[in-house]
């Protein structure tokens, strides 16, 4: 609504909360990943929330000698951990399992005995195993980029060029080279892994009218490693996909284009291309006569005071705008008033 009065307000969605949509829109596309999340979620609450079930594991995990990272509860807003949610299950698989078999021998309530049952019995399937190895594999991506993108120093266009980095390296995967590779790496952790069934093709279903095809047959899988290098292949697609539209923002281009202005005129690179899409929608606000001999000053002036030029970023620029003196505003002025537009556009 603000926007339809004046379009010179621009509106830029969170670049860590647009990855965590990216991340959840395409988990629960993907239906293996989005059940493993499920159960570890329940996993967790049943460990975390019993002090006594949570004191027992931590009794087994020490008899074991089990030196990898413990089970925690599975946070929707911890950005950052969900993969190592993932892994901790599986690395601590055999002492949960136990762990339900001495619940089961304690416990009187029979709701309680029957969620764990339940656990139990998925968590012995090889649909399950499959989809947390798939969604750590995905998850410590996307994981450690929300990382990476909280950082103060990021700029909004390094924020873009490390979620199209990410992209491109979870694309490079999608080959039967990288599945047999994660496919027998598995297969492998599974033979020490006691309990967890073999895989197998799910039950033959015809598909629906709107996604047959010509008048062939539907396409059914005819081995296990056939069907889940398709769940393998889906996944990645759909997150690479889900990331890409979720930071395709117009509004954030021009964001980008006013931080590249004033990044690259302190640098001495050409930035005609932005300036022009910034003139484009603040040509009122700025004079263009005045500030192009203005940011000819701003190598100069940032060298001045004491700002490495090869090295500046968004948060030196604000530092530098910050620690200028009134003489130098005035010298600056349509540069001072790009930086304030600058700052009044988040990215994060």
């Amino acid at each position: 609504q603000i926007k339809t009065l004046n379009k010179k307000c621009l509106y830029t969605h969170c670049y860590g909360h647009a990855l965590n949509l990216a991340v959840g829109d395409s988990v629960k596309s993907v239906k293996c990943i989005s059940n493993a999340l499920d159960i570890v979620r329940e996993i967790g609450k049943l460990v975390k929330k019993s002090p006594q079930r949570n004191t027992r594991l931590d009794k087994i995990r020490e008899e074991t000698q089990n030196e990898s990272k413990g089970v925690h509860e599975f946070c929707l807003t911890r950005w950052t951990i969900r993969g190592e949610s993932l892994a901790a299950v599986l690395n601590n698989h055999k002492e949960l399992m136990e762990l339900w078999e001495w619940s089961l021998d304690i416990s009187k309530d029979t709701e309680m005995k029957a969620r764990i049952r339940g656990v139990e019995s998925m968590m012995t399937t090889f649909q399950f195993y499959f989809g947390c190895s798939l969604g750590e594999l995905v998850l410590r991506q996307t994981d450690n980029l929300s990382r990476t993108l909280q950082n103060a120093t990021i700029s909004a266009a390094q924020g873009q060029q490390l979620a199209e980095d990410v992209c491109i390296t979870i694309s490079r995967d999608r080959n039967d080279a990288s599945f047999n590779l994660f496919w027998q790496r598995i297969l492998q952790r599974k033979s020490n892994m006691e309990g967890i069934g073999d895989p197998e093709l799910p039950r033959k279903r015809k598909a629906p009218a709107r996604f047959e095809v010509g008048s062939g047959p539907h396409h059914f899988p005819s081995t296990a490693k056939e069907h889940f290098r398709q769940v393998y292949y889906e996944a990645l697609d759909e997150t690479v996909q889900c990331i890409r539209d979720r930071f395709d923002q117009k509004d954030f281009k021009l964001f980008r284009s006013t931080q590249e202005v004033l990044l690259k005129a302190v640098k001495g690179e050409d930035h005609s291309g932005e300036l022009a899409k910034v003139m484009a929608i603040y040509g009122d606000d700025i004079q263009q006569y005045q500030l192009e001999p203005q940011q000819n000053l701003l190598p100069a002036i940032v060298e001045a005071m004491g700002f490495d030029r090869r090295t500046f970023n968004v948060a030196d620029l604000l530092k530098f705008f910050q620690s200028l003196d009134i003489p130098r505003k005035r010298l600056l002025t349509q540069v001072c008033t790009l930086a304030k537009l600058l700052n009044v556009m988040p990215a994060t």
